[in-house]
């Protein structure tokens, strides 16, 4: 019996150098990275640590900060990526 991959996106915890830590969804740690790499200034050499957390982890985040936080997919969204 073969398992099928079925995660198709996730919640990562980016540590940016300057800018602290964003949460981000992809599919993988790898796509994250390039992803945020292109966005920010410093390129790779920016980005610390990436971890995947949980649905609740970045609701309790965004609560602990007292507001909504925006996710890398609703900026994606607004601003169509090349």
């Amino acid at each position: 019996m073969k398992l099928k991959n079925t995660l198709e996106e996730a919640k990562f915890a980016v540590d940016v150098e300057g800018l602290g830590t964003v949460i981000v969804d992809g599919s993988s740690e790898g796509e994250v990275r390039s992803r945020v790499a292109k966005k920010i200034k410093g390129g790779k050499e920016s980005i610390g640590n990436i971890r995947k957390i949980t649905k609740e982890k970045a609701g309790k985040a965004s609560k602990a900060i007292g507001e909504e936080l925006p996710l890398y997919s609703d900026y994606a969204k607004q601003h169509k990526e090349d």
